[in-house]
């Protein structure tokens, strides 16, 4: 809100920051769930997995354009 009348304003960095913000909200909570049955290295090679899946696909559409 601080910086909506700042005049470099850009949507598109507002909106990554707001995602990026609720991913890693929702990682935490996984890792809490997925913690009680794994140690954390276990934990932390599934959560880096499936970051890679979710990465992968915005970061090819974004190479080729």
């Amino acid at each position: 809100m601080a910086s909506l009348t700042e005049l470099s304003f850009n949507w598109l960095g507002f909106t990554s920051a707001m995602i990026s913000n609720i991913s890693f909200t929702y990682r935490s909570i996984y890792s809490k769930k997925a913690m009680t049955g794994m140690d954390s290295t276990n934990v932390y090679a599934y959560i880096s997995i499936i970051a890679l899946l979710f990465c992968l696909p915005p970061a090819i559409l974004v190479r080729r354009f």
